[in-house]
């Protein structure tokens, strides 16, 4: 068994996170970590217990490329032959008539439409793609923001019906794992925009702390 793996099925055993879980609602960005997330999910979902796997797509409308990625997300999971829900918001709109930022609306938009589906197929959770990197990434945003040490603490590998059983595993075991599978994912291009807090702590401030 791939050392991905294991840490996979060690974070599912240590934090309980499939426990009387039959069907999961499953976010598909169709980036490296989600692609990653619904595969291994698909690959042990029989020795995991679960009967139903539900992919969900949601189309944020901010760059030229969403469509791309719909349609890559589409193909994946006719593939896979997985059930996959899109949803199409316009995040900018929504953004500009809420006066809050891109990222922020497209969370609170994203999660929303998650337990709507979550509800349209009776499913007992939700899993998101988060991994050690992005742990990182939060509890750094949260420090200089100032926050308090709960704050700190980042995200947790379950929180109310989300999990997150990647939380061993970091970007770079993820990206290396597609690669050795054969496995396409596609690329946010708005990952390398350095003007959005996360994206500059992630490609200026952190390879620096591990210099």
């Amino acid at each position: 068994m791939n050392k991905v793996e294991q840490k996979f099925l060690k974070a599912v055993k240590d934090f309980r996170l499939l426990e009387g879980v039959k069907s999961l609602v499953v976010g598909l960005s169709g980036g490296a970590d989600s692609v990653c997330l619904l595969y291994l999910l698909n690959k042990y979902r029989t020795y995991l217990g679960l009967e139903k796997l539900v992919a969900v797509h949601v189309n944020h409308k901010i760059r030229e490329t969403a469509e791309r990625d719909e349609k890559f997300c589409r193909e994946l999971c006719k593939n896979w032959n997985i059930p996959l829900e899109v949803r199409k918001v316009d995040i900018p709109k929504l953004a500009k008539e809420r006066k809050k930022s891109l990222e922020e609306v497209a969370r609170e938009v994203r999660y929303s439409l998650f337990r709507e589906v979550k509800k349209l197929y009776n499913a007992s959770a939700i899993a998101t793609a988060h991994h050690l990197d992005d742990l990182l990434e939060t509890q750094l945003l949260f420090f200089v923001r100032g926050s308090g040490t709960e704050g700190l603490k980042g995200f947790s590998p379950k929180e109310g019906d989300v999990i997150r059983p990647l939380f061993y595993l970091t970007k770079e075991e993820i990206k290396s794992y597609l690669h050795k599978k054969g496995i396409n994912y596609v690329e946010d291009e708005t990952n390398y925009d350095i003007t959005i807090p996360r994206n500059f702590l992630r490609h200026k401030v952190i390879p620096l702390l591990k210099e």
